[in-house]
């Protein structure tokens, strides 16, 4: 948005209000040189200086911005990945934890069926099976015992094979855990990277917010400097062309004439109207519009819906107060391209109102900071504004949306 240094308790002053005042003050030569001189803000562009300073200021910016956006692309990436690996390992865990109850019940059954060879080994001894005990007493381990039983025929064949079973179970779930827990390893180091990685990602997200916000300011402090410079020189130019016309008009009219100033506290909502004496005659003139809504016969609806067909303009070639002055321009009505004298222009014709809820689309909408005119936007109904911003070019928003909102109306 562009700022401004023109004060708001300013004299109100506006191109089509200056002009009026000419063609009744000042012979049509002055008026012509004054209608020149007096062009848009566009015919002024501040000092080379500031316009590269800007130029630079704006493409950092916009750097700036298409690197966070990347940054927040691999933000994206990187949580969806953590999400992902996080996922996988709550299901190893919950694998593990179900391994486990297996091996559990499996080791549970094979003891129960050690206890039953060990109480047929015990049931043998007392029985007086010598062989039986030499087998138990030469075993080094329950695999040999077991295999030293089955090769003596001294259980059953079934007896053998449902332990071996039990056993090649338990090896086969232990080391299907092991496996298991080396998956669990892995993906805990993947979740800690990429943890780290996400950590590595959300600081630079927050250096190049900050960055880009340093940015943002130094574009707004350049705009409104060379904003300033811009109401300089047009200042610089009306006060030159005033004096050359004046001095014409008094050349033109001879010894005696009496020139009068501008009427600059007239409006465009009524007549315009002065009049020069002198020794050496008089004359008068007048000129006046009529209509609706301050009597220019403007519908608002036509000023809204051509401001909607800019949409997504970007601000540098549309910036807020061109954006106004531009969809006035379309339905044929003129509007200097400049806040704070449309403000001031809204203010002379007595239409500045600042509930909001007194607006009616198609009003002007203001924003002030520092007791200045910096931003004008427009009202297009249920507290929503059309408006030129750098963050987004042409867009609608609240009318909030901006701070130091300041009030509104009719500029005609």
């Amino acid at each position: 948005m562009e700022s401004h240094t023109n004060r708001t308790t300013s004299t109100p002053i506006d191109r089509r209000t200056l002009l009026g005042g000419l063609a009744v003050a000042l012979p049509a030569l002055a008026s012509v040189s004054l209608v020149r001189t007096l062009a848009f803000a566009d015919d002024y562009n501040g000092s080379d200086e500031t316009n590269a300073a800007l130029a630079d200021a704006q493409q950092r910016y916009n750097d700036a911005m298409t690197q966070l956006d990347q940054l927040n692309n691999e933000v994206f990436d990187a949580e969806a990945n953590y999400q992902q690996i996080s996922s996988d390992l709550d299901a190893t865990n919950q694998a593990i934890s179900d391994l486990q109850t297996q091996i559990e019940q499996t080791q549970a059954d094979l003891d129960d069926k050690r206890e039953a060879l060990s109480n047929r080994i015990a049931a043998s001894y007392k029985a007086g099976d010598t062989a039986l005990l030499d087998l138990v007493l030469g075993a080094d381990s329950y695999e040999d015992l077991t295999n030293r039983v089955y090769l003596a025929n001294k259980i059953s064949d079934s007896d053998a094979q449902l332990i071996q079973e039990v056993v090649d179970a338990q090896s086969e779930l232990e080391s299907e855990q092991s496996q298991l827990q080396d998956q669990q390893a892995q993906q805990e180091q993947l979740l800690s990277d990429q943890q780290t990685q996400l950590d590595e990602l959300n600081d630079q997200v927050a250096q190049t917010e900050a960055y880009a916000s340093s940015l943002d300011q130094q574009v707004q402090d350049l705009m409104a400097q060379k904003q300033a410079e811009i109401e300089a020189q047009a200042e610089a130019a009306r006060q030159a062309a005033a004096a050359e016309a004046a001095a014409q008009a008094a050349s033109s009219q001879g010894q005696g004439a009496q020139v009068y100033s501008v009427d600059t506290s007239s409006t465009a909502s009524g007549s315009d109207s002065g009049s020069t004496s002198g020794s050496g005659g008089e004359s008068s003139g007048s000129s006046s519009s009529s209509g609706s809504s301050g009597g220019t016969g403007y519908q608002p609806a036509d000023v809204v819906a051509a401001a909607y067909n800019y949409l997504g303009t970007p601000y540098s070639v549309l910036d807020c107060s061109g954006l106004t002055s531009q969809a006035y321009a379309d339905c044929g009505y003129s509007l200097y391209h400049q806040s704070g004298v449309q403000y001031n222009t809204v203010v002379a014709a007595g239409n500045l109102v600042y509930d909001v809820g007194s607006l009616v689309p198609g009003n002007l909408v203001f924003y002030s900071r520092g007791g200045s005119i910096y931003h004008v936007a427009m009202y297009v109904g249920d507290g929503m504004i059309i408006e030129s911003i750098p963050s987004s070019g042409v867009a609608v928003h609240a009318y909030n949306y901006c701070d130091g909102y300041c009030g509104g109306g009719s500029p005609f």
